[in-house]
């Protein structure tokens, strides 16, 4: 037999042989692809078999060039779909940040964006940039307009704040140097510190990312500062330490997360914090409204401190008006304390500015946030009327020195429906006078017990 035979007779045998092969390993072949598949991840099967993608999402406004900062809102129409978005210029992926509210830009910024939602295939990536460009309207901090920001912008804002001095509408923009909307002791504080180099830009304390909003992911970025050891810029740091120790401990980190789910309306930073505090255990309650009712009837005395705090309409009174305000702040009625009737505007006193803002609340030209609306109604009867922008013309000019909203006529605030556990028509449990009742009725861990 010659070799070309050979060779014809072994490739015919090897033929034969992967055909029979074939048709013996077929379903074990089928298997095992199915089982790669599997490998390379259920989830992914599903979506192909799915084939539906989350809708593009959506950014509101989409980019632009703004004068001093902007509230961008992210949405999509896929229902139940999570938002991720990026504020570097990154792409975003299904670990970035949760869009769950409008967050504002106070720098330029890239925004990204993206939407997730099981069995889907990722939205697409959508982007816009922003700018920021303050230099056409204000400078911040430089609130005197020398160019510069010094100590002595910082004391104008100061001076300000006690009513000394006025400001113009741009002064008074370039004195927010906490970002926040308002003029306070601490926006005085703020600039000095930046005119001193402390920090490198304004920014609100808990803004750990310096992304122009506080949530929660500021105190995550604030505990891996402590646990990593990681050492922030100068800005960072100031702006995380929200209760001013010198030092960023994961105490800031939970004030930052209390913050956020609103169980605390103010940082330690703050010069007001503290006020509505009257019994100083670190919160707001009812219970601080009935000491202040006790006070007034003589049944206890306050130190100079809860005097302080008991005190959040500023005229250096402490009447039932302050223990009603401080009740409405504990409802959520308002959310910071202290408030000035008439003071519509928050800047800390009352002028025709105040009355004139008043009536376009009226008008609905412009929109009251929650404590304008509250500021504003000083006569008193739930809405906010052309009578209301008289009365605070009056008080201005001397007309009148008080409004209706009047400590001698007002109802004291009513904790519950007054019954407590064993019967007592009490506002307050007899042995928690400092703590309102809850759901209606006393503790179960009263001090003295129940």
């Amino acid at each position: 037999m010659n070799s070309e035979n050979s060779e014809e007779d072994m490739c015919t045998r090897l033929e034969s042989t992967f055909k029979i092969f074939l048709r013996i390993k077929r379903p074990l072949l089928c298997v095992g692809v199915l089982f790669l598949f599997i490998s390379a991840g259920f989830n992914d099967l599903a979506i192909a078999g799915n084939n539906k993608r989350v809708n593009t999402p959506v950014i509101t406004p989409n980019g632009g060039t703004f004068s001093e900062s902007v509230e961008v809102r992210l949405s999509t129409t896929t229902k139940d779909a999570t938002i991720r978005y990026t504020t570097d210029g990154s792409e975003p992926t299904n670990s970035s940040w949760t869009y769950k509210n409008p967050f504002v830009l106070n720098s330029n910024k890239t925004v990204k964006v993206s939407a997730y939602k099981k069995n889907y295939k990722p939205s697409r990536t959508v982007s816009a940039s922003f700018k920021i460009n303050r230099g056409d309207v204000f400078k911040r901090g430089d609130v005197n307009g020398d160019g510069k920001v010094t100590p002595g912008d910082a004391l104008l804002v100061y001076q300000y704040t006690k009513g000394q001095v006025q400001f113009t509408d741009q002064q008074k923009k370039a004195a927010d140097g906490t970002l926040n909307g308002t003029i306070t002791v601490k926006d005085s504080m703020v600039i000095f510190d930046y005119s001193l180099g402390k920090i490198d830009r304004f920014a609100n304390f808990g803004d750990a990312n310096l992304d122009g909003i506080v949530s929660g992911e500021d105190a995550t970025a604030i505990f891996n500062y402590f646990l990593n050891g990681k050492t922030p810029t100068p800005t960072h740091a100031y702006v995380s330490d929200v209760n001013a120790d010198g030092v960023i401990t994961p105490g800031d980190a939970l004030l930052v997360a209390q913050f956020v789910k609103k169980e605390i309306k103010e940082f330690p930073t703050d010069p007001q914090y503290g006020k509505g505090d009257v019994n100083q255990n670190e919160t707001v309650t009812p219970g601080d409204s009935q000491l202040i009712e006790q006070y007034l009837t003589g049944a206890t005395v306050l130190s100079e401190t809860q005097e302080w705090s008991a005190e959040v309409t500023g005229n250096n009174l402490i009447s039932r008006v302050d223990s009603t305000v401080i009740f409405d702040y504990y409802l959520g009625k308002l959310d910071r304390l202290p408030i000035r009737f008439g003071d519509a505007d928050l800047d800390g006193k009352v002028t025709t500015i105040d009355a004139d803002l008043t009536y376009k609340f009226f008008l609905k030209t412009v929109n009251p946030s929650s404590t304008q609306a509250y500021v504003s109604d000083v006569n008193g009867d739930g809405v906010i009327t052309p009578g209301d922008a008289l009365l605070i013309t009056q008080f201005v000019n001397g007309t009148i020195t008080e409004f209706p909203v009047d400590p001698s006529t007002i109802e004291p605030p009513v904790c519950g429906n007054g019954i407590c556990e064993k019967g007592e028509d009490l506002d307050i449990c007899p042995q928690c006078l400092q703590e309102p009742c809850p759901c209606y009725s006393c503790p179960k861990d009263c001090p003295n017990g129940l």
